[in-house]
């Protein structure tokens, strides 16, 4: 069977409609990747219950490129295949989905894909959608630790936060017009004591799977960089903004260093007054989600009462000591190929470098 097109592979391959399916669809930052190595690592667990989470259409853990092709639809119905996949499109689908009568896709990547196009492709089959939203402020600081640590950002938070507005009833209205209210679980995140807190056993639990015996998981599958470690990459990002291969050389050892000491894991923030004046915009939204999804008046007051005292992490000038010693721990990492990349990236930003910014490319031996 030769499948060259997107259209194709979807007509071809949806799910039957004998198959119940369970669809996951994130958000970012809301334990995705624990979720998702779970998923990979216990399919035997899954299967003995019925549930299948097919290999078509994964890259790494998750489903991200079913969500890439799903994309690619709304461009173009005849947009082609890369050959790479093709085979493996090919070779797996249709016993993958044979198996069992219950199939679980997972990917964050779904929350940017047209609802519509996902109601399309499962839509001979019985859906639940399950999605975790995290409160706002801490879904930003978040979400500006990974633009940090994994791409190019080098805005600051408060930049970053001014920009960055999620309105949970805006986004869950158009998935609302696809599937049933029924069909669609909104989770806050972090998830109830119920289930002790964790990511896993919650998902387990709403997808109908026993997760009593399911041991939670203790550490986070991403360590995030924050403190002066997060200041320390955004430096580096001013340095090379436009090369790529910066997260290739970093992403490891930063991460590393993270987990190595607290100081190097302390979130970003704003003073209490920006935080509360930000937190407002969403109040009405998230009432409204609240209401109709949870039944509740209050959609994040456990996560708000917990978060108060991490609101004032402004991140302080990083001292010589800190510039030193991620400096060395990157040095040793790339054998000095940080160095060249850094001192070829842009001449001209080196020469105006002033303070603890010139401090960390000294330490790191870019300027003579």
């Amino acid at each position: 069977m030769t499948i060259s097109t997107v259209a194709d592979f979807l007509a071809r391959h949806a799910p039957t409609p004998e198959m119940e399916v369970v669809l996951h669809i994130g958000r970012h930052k809301t334990g995705t990747s624990a979720l998702q190595q779970f998923f990979t690592r216990n399919r035997r667990f899954l299967s003995e219950f019925g549930v299948v989470y097919p290999p078509t259409g994964r890259y790494a853990n998750a489903h991200h490129l079913l969500a890439t092709m799903l994309n690619e639809l709304q461009k173009s119905p005849t947009a082609e295949i890369s050959p790479e996949y093709r085979k493996h499109l090919e070779d797996d689908i249709a016993p993958a989905l044979g198996r069992a009568p219950k199939a679980l896709f997972s990917s964050e990547s779904f929350q940017n894909v047209r609802p519509k196009n996902l109601h399309k492709f499962f839509r001979h089959s019985s859906t639940t959608v399950i999605v975790y939203i995290r409160e706002q402020y801490r879904y930003a600081q978040s979400a500006y630790m990974q633009r940090i640590h994994g791409n190019l950002e080098t805005r600051s938070f408060e930049e970053f936060l001014n920009n960055f507005n999620v309105d949970y009833s805006e986004f869950l209205d158009p998935w609302d017009k696809q599937f049933a209210p029924k069909e669609m679980l909104v989770r806050p995140y972090p998830v109830s004591p119920k289930y002790d807190g964790d990511i896993v056993r919650d998902f387990l639990g709403q997808a109908g799977l026993p997760y009593q015996n399911i041991e939670p998981s203790r550490s986070s599958a991403n360590i995030s960089i924050g403190g002066p470690l997060l200041e320390f990459k955004r430096f580096l990002n001013t340095l090379a903004p436009n090369r790529a291969d910066l997260t290739r050389l970093t992403y490891r050892s930063l991460a590393k260093l993270a987990s190595s000491h607290p100081k190097y894991r302390v979130r970003p923030g704003v003073s209490h007054l920006e935080v509360e004046r930000y937190r407002q915009k969403f109040v009405s939204s998230n009432e409204t989600v609240a209401r109709k999804y949870l039944g509740a008046s209050e959609l994040f007051a456990r996560d708000k009462k917990a978060n108060d005292s991490e609101q004032a992490n402004v991140i302080p000038d990083i001292a010589i000591e800190e510039i030193e010693e991620i400096s060395n721990a990157l040095l040793q990492s790339s054998g000095g190929e940080i160095t060249e990349f850094l001192r070829s990236s842009n001449e001209d930003r080196l020469k105006d470098l002033q303070g603890s910014h010139r401090a960390m490319a000294i330490a790191l031996k870019v300027i003579r």
